[in-house]
């Protein structure tokens, strides 16, 4: 039988996974598109310089660099996650 702690963690999880997936939702498409690649499809950035048209393998790595920026700045912004964080707007 799970411990109250243990449900309370799981439906923070889901909240959590919830907001991230709905923060990679509202990236621009070539954001969405290169985590997609990367973390759910799993392709090498060979892989990814070649789907997404890139001069080369470290354009590729620069572009996933900004989309990973681009989601943490959304992700840093959501209120849940600020009060996960500790940091509760006090406006």
């Amino acid at each position: 039988m799970l411990a109250e702690a243990d449900i309370i963690d799981d439906e923070t999880n889901w909240t959590l996974i919830d907001i991230v997936s709905d923060e990679i939702n509202n990236l621009a498409e070539t954001d969405r598109m290169l985590l997609q690649l990367c973390f759910f499809e799993r392709k090498s950035y060979n892989q990814i310089t070649e789907i997404m048209g890139y001069s080369s393998k470290s354009v590729a790595w620069y572009a996933m660099q900004k989309a990973l920026g681009n989601l943490e700045r959304k992700l840093l912004r959501h209120p849940t996650i600020r009060e996960k964080l500790g940091e509760v707007d006090r406006d």
